[in-house]
């Protein structure tokens, strides 16, 4: 009786054990996936968040017709801004490239880092670039886009088509055709002379320098003739007043002009 009574009881304590196991297992089980469904919660909503922050911010820097500034990228990437000019760069900036969006015209002395690309959208082209020193200029209202490469090495693209730009050279990309003229040979020293209040023509238009002076001095230019904004002018203008800009250029132009409230008025001068 002793003998059946000891194997009854261990058989009682083996199935009592038996019975325990399932129920510490499972309780394990559903503190692992307890754990495992927070962690996926936190990772998930962790991701949401940086992506709704990351495409929330966006850095816009513009400057009015008539004011200049100047400014540092977070890459280092130096930057001047020329009158009625804005540019545009998310907070995804300097992490896989350097991406801004350039309204108007614009200096940049960018910094290297071969590993992040650094491109300009500048309306319907893309610079990218290889180098380091060149001028953007694409203002809205302007037919054509202007780059000049100082320094380094440049690709200009389109969705078409696509050209490489190397020093002393400038690229003219007409918006309404697509099409991409370079010059190879281009003289350079005076391209950015609007970073110190100069000014430097080659051979424009009294009518395409009306809108620069537009821009530079805030006022409307009107032209009471259409032959004298077929008239050219070549020069660098270091005292640039705008008295002194308009009697610099009627020197060489056959003009006369008058100046009344925000107007100026050019006419030929027969």
């Amino acid at each position: 009786n002793l003998h059946n009574k000891i194997n009854e009881d261990k058989s009682s304590g083996n199935e009592n054990n038996r019975k325990k196991k399932p129920s510490v297992i499972s309780k394990v089980v559903r503190y692992v996936a307890a754990a495992c469904l927070l962690l996926l919660v936190g990772v998930g909503s962790y991701f949401v968040a940086e992506k709704t922050l990351f495409s929330a911010k966006e850095f816009i820097v513009s400057v009015d017709k008539g004011q200049k500034a100047n400014l540092t990228l977070p890459d280092g990437t130096l930057v001047w801004l020329n009158s009625a000019s804005r540019i545009k760069y998310d907070n995804s900036y300097n992490n896989r490239e350097r991406r801004i969006i350039l309204e108007g015209e614009a200096y940049f002395e960018v910094a290297k880092d071969k590993d992040k690309r650094f491109v300009i959208t500048a309306n319907n082209i893309d610079v990218e670039a290889l180098g380091t020193s060149f001028n953007v200029k694409s203002y809205l209202s302007d037919k054509d886009i202007t780059v000049t490469l100082v320094e380094g090495k440049l690709r200009v693209s389109d969705e078409m088509s696509e050209t490489f730009m190397r020093p002393n050279e400038r690229v003219t990309y007409n918006k309404q055709t697509g099409v991409f003229d370079k010059k190879n040979t281009y003289d350079v020293s005076n391209i950015a002379a609007w970073r110190d209040n100069e000014l430097a023509f080659y051979g424009e238009t009294l009518e395409e320098i009306g809108a620069v002076l537009s821009r530079i001095y805030n006022i409307d230019i009107v032209f009471t003739s259409e032959s004298a904004k077929r008239y050219s002018f070549s020069g660098v203008i270091r005292n640039n007043s705008l008295g002194n800009v308009l009697e610099i250029i009627g020197m060489t132009a056959h003009i006369k002009y008058k100046m009344y409230n925000d107007t100026i008025e050019i006419s030929a001068n027969q």
